[in-house]
Parts: C-alpha cells; sequence; structure tokens
C-alpha cells in the first residue's frame, strides 16, 4: 500500500510545474478529486479486502524478486555504480553548506 501512495505522491509532484503555469480548470479540479478518492479507495480496499491483500503482497513480492534479477547484470550495476558516486558527491555537497 505504501508503494501506491508514494508513486501518487512522486507523480503529482512531477506534475507541480505544469500545474503553476497552467492554472487548474473546475473540470481538473474534479478530475484530481476523483482521481485521490480512486487512489483512497484502492488503498482502503487493500487493506480491508483479504484476498486483495494477499494478491498485492505477492505482486510486491515478486517486484523485489524483479528487482534483484535486474541488480545482477552488468549494465544496471554499472548505472547503480554511478548514481550511487553521484548521491555520494551530492551529499557531501550538502554536507559542506551552511
Amino acid at each position: 500500500m505504501r508503494h501506491v501512495l508514494l508513486l501518487a505522491l512522486l507523480a503529482g509532484l512531477w506534475q507541480m510545474p505544469a500545474l503553476a503555469a497552467n492554472p487548474e480548470t473546475p473540470a481538473d479540479l474534479q478530475r484530481r478529486s476523483l482521481q485521490l478518492k480512486l487512489l483512497q479507495t484502492r488503498a482502503r480496499l487493500l487493506r480491508e479486502d483479504p484476498d486483495l491483500a494477499r494478491r498485492h503482497q505477492e505482486i510486491l513480492a515478486l517486484y523485489r524478486q524483479l528487482d534483484q534479477a535486474l541488480a545482477k547484470h552488468p549494465e544496471i550495476a554499472a548505472l547503480q555504480k554511478e548514481l550511487n558516486r553521484i548521491d555520494g558527491r551530492t551529499e557531501a555537497q550538502k554536507g559542506r553548506q551552511p
């Protein structure tokens, strides 16, 4: 469930610059409200319905297995190593700022 909420949050953040440049119409607001209601209903059903919760856990386990399998590929490992190196530099720079 946390993954669903995190994805929704990230999707919303991704759209923020566009929202600032383009004021929302009443239809846009209604659509976003319904999207939020849909997300909340999905999250509630995943909590309340044992069959859905079981299926969700199975899917999350498959995603973890897929992630582990992909991480073993040299291309992915090299990209991840580069990303970690850049993240380390970024964190070091943040630590030097007042």
